[in-house]
């Protein structure tokens, strides 16, 4: 048997199993997703599939009895046994934040403000609805030569009083210590958030992990100081000669350069320089002492063939943990590339897999809905290996399909994988049971009255002092006129002098007037 096919199968029938209430149901579901997700713009209509045997409703109860009783924490063990990275290479994990716009469920609970890209010019890229934090890893340890795959293994939502960032760390720790991997190398990557302190305090807490952060231009470090004071009176100098990323006459000799290729997708190769300052330090707290834990720091450089820079600013990274010295530059710089892929899972989980499209009521099933669509994007890369390509038909006089190289032959994206699950399930067959009907149901009876929703509160993250002078603001309080601050009363006495001015009236005159017609 081809071992790819015995693998999937093998797979299929351990999230078989580790469904515990309508297994079926949500085999068919899981099916239905990774077949027809990308033809259908609401959960409901997956029941028109034909892998969906049974009746719309069972959607329903499926995800609200089946998915409330699975075990995500074992099914993430089983998705890593079954993609994880050799023992010699360290795991690469990757976690980011998406949210998932909810502006019309006044009854959804715990909504908030959440960070969502908004297109509309001077808009505020902001929107109301939950945010989800996800982790994800490298299949076996690197990056998918072709379409951009990555393995999600938890999807989470952040609470309305969590920072996203603070959040996505501690599953990170959560997972090593669940998956008992304690023991090997593990390298995370994030961007600029996820380099605060909260976090670098997180990540120092696993002696086996590194993890490594975006750096902005403009961020200050410390050199280790040369001379500790030893004895006398006074505090030992804990920080060296400052460094600004920005000036360059400030940073010290690399202790290590390395050069590598980069690869646009239209075929331009630039080279990368790559240069590793260790031990450098940033500012701590009183919480956090961090000149005990230094910091390596890579600087990369891209360069056309005349060797002068692409971009007006090189990247840099930190890498924070006791084991950063086992990642070289080139290990570091290819990981952090490898982490816009999870941009690609979100966008494929929300345009092809429905993921932002249940819209329930629940926050619990829209949470199990959150977790369940990922086990369909394992599932097609799984699969790849035996998707054939079936392009469309203003699509065949492509290379890619006219004539495909080994390497688009042996990877596929998750679009192609998905065009072809149909025939993939013909060949694996399934371990749902087929349904079996139990007649028409009763229902509800004549004249039964369902109680009424309750609209909930949107949840505004704000200072104290503005939490005290402002309680959230409901959907049902949108036409009510709150209290003008003190900004907003200046502003109004403002523009009533200009008027008056224009008018020819003093502000005598215009109290006379208030109090003659009061």
């Amino acid at each position: 048997m081809n071992p790819i096919r015995e693998k999937l199968q093998n797979f299929r029938h351990s999230l078989y199993c580790l469904f515990e209430k309508r297994a079926d149901t949500l085999f068919n579901l899981l099916d239905a997703l990774c077949r027809d997700g990308h033809q259908y713009k609401s959960v409901v209509e997956l029941s028109q599939s034909s892998s969906f045997d049974r009746q719309y409703s069972s959607i329903t109860d499926g995800i609200a009895r089946g998915l409330r009783s699975a075990d995500f924490k074992r099914i993430e063990a089983l998705i890593f046994e079954a993609t994880r990275a050799a023992p010699s290479i360290p795991h690469l994990f990757f976690t980011d934040c998406t949210a998932n716009p909810r502006p019309y469920a006044k009854t959804l609970s715990e909504r908030g403000i959440v960070h969502a890209p908004n297109p509309a010019p001077g808009n505020r890229p902001i929107c109301v609805g939950h945010q989800y934090s996800l982790l994800a890893m490298a299949p076996h340890g690197a990056r998918s030569k072709k379409g951009r795959w990555l393995i999600p293994l938890s999807m989470e939502r952040v609470p309305i009083n969590k920072k996203g960032n603070e959040f996505g760390m501690k599953q990170i720790i959560d997972s090593i210590k669940e998956l008992h991997i304690e023991d090997e190398l593990c390298l995370s990557t994030g961007d600029s958030l996820y380099g605060s302190e909260a976090c670098r305090r997180a990540a120092v807490e696993k002696k086996n992990l590194v993890h490594q952060f975006r750096l902005t231009n403009k961020r200050k470090l410390f050199q280790q100081p040369q001379h500790l004071k030893i004895q006398g009176a006074g505090r030992k100098k804990l920080f060296g000669d400052k460094i600004l990323l920005s000036d360059e006459n400030t940073l010290p000799e690399p202790a290590l350069i390395q050069n590598t290729t980069m690869k646009t997708a239209s075929g331009t190769e630039y080279q990368v320089e790559l240069s590793l300052f260790k031990d450098l330090l940033l500012r701590g707290s009183k919480e956090f002492a961090s000149q005990n834990h230094p910091l390596n720091v890579l600087r990369a450089i891209v360069k056309d063939p005349n060797g002068q820079p692409v971009f007006q600013r090189p990247l840099w990274i930190g890498l924070i943990g006791e084991r950063r010295d086992e990642i070289t530059p080139k290990m570091a710089y290819e990981s952090y590339k490898t982490r816009y892929d999870i941009e690609h899972l979100f966008r494929f989980g929300k345009q092809k897999l429905l993921l932002n499209a249940y819209k329930t009521p629940e926050v619990k099933h829209e949470e199990d809905w959150w977790r369940f669509v990922p086990l369909a994007y394992t599932q097609l890369y799984l699969a790849s290996g035996l998707a054939s390509l079936l392009p469309k038909p203003w699509e065949r006089y492509l290379p890619t399909y006219k004539e495909p190289s080994e390497q688009e032959l042996l990877g596929k994206t998750p679009t192609q994988v998905q065009r072809s699950f149909a025939n993939i399930l013909e060949l694996i067959g399934t371990p749902a049971k087929p349904s079996n009907p139990r007649g028409r149901p009763v229902g509800r009876s004549n004249g039964t009255l369902m109680d009424k929703r309750e609209a909930s509160a949107i949840h505004f993250k704000s200072s104290k002092t503005q939490l005290e002078s402002r309680k959230s603001i409901s959907n049902t309080s949108e036409n009510k006129l709150g209290l003008p601050e003190g900004k907003d009363i200046a502003l109004i006495l403002n523009r009533l002098k200009i008027n008056l001015k224009k008018h020819g009236l003093s502000e005598s005159d215009f109290i006379q007037m208030l109090i003659s017609s009061a």
